[in-house]
């Protein structure tokens, strides 16, 4: 593993502050100048890399009798990397400035999701972070 500059573009972050608003909503909670607490997020990107190496052709060859042998087999190695991202969701008393909550998820990153499936990706990634969340989702009416 190792971190480097990655950053998160702006449609992922208005998605994942989309996907925390509607969580602290079903709760009740309505955005407010004068709050009780806040909601500060982080997001953590670390570039990994997975290798997998697959011979092919392994075998033996020569004449009966005489012990003489040898073979050949090629062995490819496929390097795949990726991102793996962790999503922090720290709410915060605001009069004394402490943490109260914090909540933690993690996923690696699909660059080639459709914008409906990343928002459905985002929201249910938030989703599971806030089952832990001490107040339920309100019942619906």
């Amino acid at each position: 593993d190792f971190v480097q500059d990655l950053t998160i573009d702006q449609l992922n972050k208005t998605r994942i502050v989309n996907a925390v608003d509607n969580e602290m909503t079903a709760r009740g909670y309505t955005k407010s100048d004068n709050p009780d607490f806040l909601v500060d997020l982080h997001v953590k990107l670390e570039q990994e890399e997975s290798a997998t190496a697959t011979t092919t052709g392994a075998g033996g060859y020569g004449r009966w009798g005489y012990g003489w042998g040898g073979g050949f087999s090629t062995t490819t190695v496929d390097v795949n990397k990726y991102t793996n991202g962790t999503l922090f969701v720290n709410v915060i008393d605001k009069a004394s400035e402490k943490i109260i909550w914090q909540g933690r998820g993690e996923k690696t990153i699909n660059d080639k999701l459709t914008p409906e499936k990343r928002d459905a990706q985002i929201n249910a990634g938030v989703a599971s972070i806030f089952k832990n969340y001490p107040i339920p989702v309100a019942a619906k009416k």
